[in-house]
């Protein structure tokens, strides 16, 4: 019995006190219900490894050298081909980092090779500290636990909080080295904690100091915990004996450690081994450190005179109060860290907890508590040294006793702010903007606030204690007003951010052909039925599928001026988002997703929205879905019959109208065969199941929509050319609306808001298959089809695929966590919605990181437009065709029509593949220019400056028939001469 006690418990070390009974696991801890937490502790395994395998397997795509692996890959080349380390090549790290370098660059010739195979050597290092977090929670919190469930649990949520840590970092992990000292130090940390082979941990702190000098501040650390282990007394004595005794033993092997990695080094160095001391002796005040931020804060309140320079592989500040604060920032930084070594040692030795296991809390507490003092108050604070203490900060995860304190949530916020400065914000840091400057400084100070709770040590209330004193009755005036207040203020942000967000100038190339043609329908009432604007299309047959959105456009600006055509888009895009909203049912939008995910959709919705036809498209496909959910949940036909005026106006407003007939015929056909098989429907869900009386509305109003778009100008002929347009026109593809997201995108922000929904709408799909959401697959299955095949159509995939997340997910949350954790934060979304609105006042709408759609002056942009060239053109009364780009050829329409005719403009279904492709051709060579332009007779030839058109400029300024009459910034304006222009 006792050896089978012992198994259970795991052997103890040399001399330790028997076990005290376990405290048992308070269940109010667990974020998850019961079943959540038996599903991922008899699951850990596949769990964690698919966590591991989607959160890594995107940072090896397209994974390209980095500044930091050219500098690995220089210093191990010229190691392998001669030279001497540290007196030959220089070097800033020490030699077990260029041991790191070495080992794939003996496999790999080519510096693309040679990233790929060091970050699969530090993917390897992220399995060790997976597989030390895997076996830590059991030694540490309390090893004999009352169920194997409990510690099962704890390890796959310390596990799973590693990979989140470790994913906001981005590729950092793959393409620095730091990732090896964190597996070192996972490993030191449970060898010590195992307490079986001491020797080990010396070798391992040993190693750590030989990969980076880091480790060498763990050493109070590491000798303090080991006399506690080894010693129940405080007195001066006992500590002394210790030292001459066990602590010198101690301290001889690991200096032997030392010695046997370092002098190899030093005599092969010649001994300049340790001139990289040098190096980070002379660096400056890097500008993501704590001193450097408060600097760079102070800067937009006073003018300190900042500089910011690039030297030492990172940017520092260089200025008078920049050095003076860097003086005194080591001395704060000793203070500091013999403050956290007092604290340290009060704990650890004077007040030497009884339980071993308080010990390795304490253990843990010391080990991040000194890392982060170090990053709090070092003059350098470089994104890739969080990756030291991921592994500790997850364990703050997997503690459910809160043992070592609050303080995940934190670490989750200053590592999201460590990304959005790094990938998104950086350039704009070193500009010394207030947004990304003011993040900066709440993430440093996120690590001093982590510091000092980890120093108080206090234990937060239970779950349910904080849920029983929310809803208690004796609430302060204050808190009922927050209570009441807080929801509104986050909602009211976020009305904000959608109006700012869509407050820039309109600049498309199509406004100005639907606003001419807008005016000539008003002014002669007919609609047009040939085409009359081109040079080269005319005369062909012109089907104004959106004249409706081109009449609304020309009445806005004659009774608004570009002021409406600006506010449209407000207008247009809060209805969309309020329809989303209201689309859900009631008791949904209480919960912690709504707000979130309707931010993510709105955000890929707004990249699609211009002065354009299809900006009433998706409000239209917005209350599509709304009228489509609320009959889901009523099965009235009023819920439907209000789409028949709609499918009117959207005929007539733009072509996507199609969509709501398929949409209507799948939903009617979906419904009819679940009918007609029973097998078919829903299982356990709210919905009621589907009866043959529901698909007479359903049918009704499909018949009525079809119909409802045969009132248009053109009559029924509108499906031959909407069908066509859509369905045969191959050459669009090659106009980035048109163009798929596989092939696009990639370096824009909606590009990875539409991958997140769309691999959250087809997760939670797969997640309630056996309820056989058929209906909702079906609809999932149309948008993705249509976004995958083009741009234009990536926010149909959001507004449809909004509800079926909300309806996947949601039950999801509901049945395997507590109410606590998917119930509304509306601090959080206040939060989110602040930040959202602070970049868009900053920047504008963030289209990707290198362009941002700022906020406009409610005028129409015309900087890339030849403006100039139009206005010498009218003055000089030129008329005949003119040879333009294919985005000037509607402002010309617009502006000089009936005058001078265009050979290209933005309606590429009226000039079809021939007449598209010859006019690529043209540019192509001097013969098919001049072919093309006398083929047209041509006399005005207007051409950007752009690298398309540069080969044609030094043809036609020395062609005899031509002559260069004006020249701006945007454009040069040639004409014929033998015409005289005329």
């Amino acid at each position: 019995m006792a050896e089978q006690q012992q198994r259970q418990t795991g052997q103890r070390a040399a001399g330790e006190e028997e076990p005290v009974a376990p405290r048992p696991v308070s269940l109010d801890r667990f974020v998850l219900r019961p079943e959540g937490v038996a599903f991922l502790s008899a699951k850990r395994v596949w769990v964690v490894l698919i966590a591991w395998i989607g959160c890594r397997a995107y940072f090896l795509w397209d994974l390209l050298p980095n500044p930091d692996i050219r500098i690995y890959f220089k210093a191990a080349t010229a190691w392998l081909g001669g030279g001497t380390p540290y007196f030959d090549v220089a070097l800033e790290y020490p030699p077990g980092a260029l041991l790191l370098f070495t080992l794939p660059r003996l496999f790999a010739d080519r510096i693309e090779t040679f990233s790929t195979l060091f970050s699969v050597e530090m993917l390897l290092l992220d399995l060790v500290v997976m597989l030390v977090l895997w076996r830590i929670p059991a030694r540490v919190f309390d090893r004999q636990a009352e169920w194997e469930t409990v510690r099962r649990y704890e390890a796959v949520v310390c596990l799973l909080a590693y990979l989140l840590l470790t994913t906001l970092l981005g590729r950092l992990m793959l393409q620095r080295f730091d990732t090896a000292l964190a597996a070192v130090l996972a490993l030191w940390l449970y060898a010590l904690i195992d307490g079986r082979r001491r020797w080990l941990a010396e070798l391992l702190l040993a190693i750590g100091i030989w990969i980076k000098l880091i480790p060498l501040a763990l050493l109070p650390v590491h000798f303090l915990f080991a006399y506690a282990e080894d010693n129940s007394s405080a007195s001066l004595k006992d500590i002394s004996v210790w030292m001459l005794k066990r602590g010198s033993l101690y301290l001889a092997r690991l200096v032997a450690f030392l010695l046997v990695l370092f002098l190899p080094f030093w005599f092969l160095s010649k001994g300049t081994l340790f001139r990289f001391l040098e190096y980070h002796g002379q660096r400056g005040l890097q500008v993501e450190s704590s001193w450097a931020s408060v600097l760079l804060l102070a800067e937009n309140f006073f003018s300190l005179g900042t500089e910011i320079k690039h030297e030492f592989g990172a940017h520092h500040l260089d200025f008078p109060a920049a050095r003076f604060v860097l003086g005194a920032s080591s001395w704060v930084l000793l203070a500091a860290y013999l403050a956290v070594c007092a604290w340290f040692f009060r704990a650890m030795v004077l007040r030497r907890p009884s339980e071993r296991s308080e010990r390795r809390v304490l253990l843990i507490r010391g080990l991040l508590a000194t890392l982060l003092v170090l990053l709090a108050t070092a003059k350098v604070f470089s994104p890739q040294y969080l990756l030291w203490v991921t592994p500790v900060l997850a364990l703050l995860a997997g503690d459910l006793r809160r043992q070592l304190g609050s303080g995940f949530g934190r670490s989750v916020l200053l590592f999201l702010l460590t990304s959005l400065l790094l990938y998104f914000y950086y350039r704009d840091m070193l500009r010394v903007d207030a947004l990304p400057v003011t993040l900066l400084f709440v993430r440093n100070a996120l690590v001093i606030w982590l510091l000092f709770s980890l120093l108080r040590g206090r234990t937060p209330k239970p779950f349910d204690a904080r849920e029983e004193g929310a809803d208690s009755t004796d609430r302060s005036p204050l808190a009922k007003a927050l209570r009441v207040g807080l929801p509104y203020a986050s909602w009211s942000l976020f009305a904000a951010w959608v109006c700012l967000a869509n407050l820039f100038d309109p600049a498309t190339n199509d406004l100005w052909t639907h606003l001419r043609v807008g005016k000539d329908i008003l002014n002669t009432g007919v609609f047009p039925s040939v085409d009359v604007y081109s040079a080269v299309a005319q005369g062909r047959p012109f089907i104004a599928h959106e004249w409706l959105s081109a009449v609304i456009f020309s009445v806005l600006l004659q009774l608004t001026g570009p002021a409406g055509l600006s506010l449209i888009k407000v207008v247009v895009v809060g209805v969309c988002t309020f329809l989303l909203h209201r689309s859900i049912e009631g008791k949904n939008r209480l919960n912690v997703i709504t707000l979130p995910l309707l931010a993510v959709v709105t955000y890929a919705l707004i990249f699609r929205v211009h002065v354009r036809p299809h900006l009433f498209a998706l409000g239209l496909v917005c209350a599509l879905t709304f009228a489509l959910e609320r009959f889901r949940r009523s099965r009235r036909l009023r819920d439907l019959l209000w789409l028949v005026p709609l499918q009117v106006f959207w005929v007539n407003a733009h072509g996507s109208y199609l969509f709501s007939l398929v949409v209507l015929g799948l939903v009617t056909a979906g419904v009819g065969l679940q009918c007609f098989f029973p097998a078919l429907q829903a299982k356990n869900t709210d919905e009621r199941p589907w009866v043959y009386r529901d698909l007479i509305p359903l049918g009704a109003a499909t018949l009525a929509c079809i119909l409802a778009s045969c009132l248009n100008p053109y009559g029924p002929k509108i499906f031959y050319f909407s069908t066509h347009l859509t369905v045969g026109s191959g050459y669009i593809s090659k106009i980035f609306e048109w163009e798929s997201p596989l092939v696009v995108g990639g370096g824009s922000h909606w590009y990875w808001a539409y991958w997140l929904l769309l691999a959250l709408l087809w997760s939670g799909l797969l997640l309630r298959i056996k309820q056989l959401p058929w209906l909702d697959v079906g609809l999932a299955l149309v948008v993705t089809v249509m976004s995958l095949r083009a741009n234009r159509f990536v926010p149909y995939l959001a507004i449809v695929g909004y509800p079926i997340i909300i309806r996947c997910w949601l039950p999801i949350l509901q049945a395997w966590s507590k109410e606590s954790v998917w119930r509304r934060r509306p601090w959080v979304e206040i939060l989110m919605a602040g930040f959202l609105v602070a970049t868009t006042v900053s920047y504008g709408y963030a289209f990707s990181p290198r362009y941002s759609r700022p906020i406009g002056t409610l005028g129409i942009r015309v900087d890339r437009m030849p403006v100039e060239v139009v206005e010498y053109i009218r003055k000089k009364k030129y008329k005949g065709v003119i040879f333009c780009q294919y985005g000037d050829g509607a402002y010309i329409i617009n502006k000089l029509h009936p005058d001078v005719k265009p050979v290209i403009d933005s309606r590429i279904d009226i000039y079809g593949p021939e007449l598209y492709a010859e006019y690529n051709n043209s540019t192509r060579s001097a013969a098919n220019f001049f072919g093309y332009l006398k083929k047209y007779n041509v006399n005005l030839v207007a051409l950007p400056r752009f690298r398309t058109f540069r080969r044609i400029f030094p043809i036609i300024r020395r062609h005899p028939d031509w002559t260069l009459e004006l020249r701006t910034k945007t454009h040069e304006l040639f004409v014929r001469k033998r015409s005289g222009g005329g």
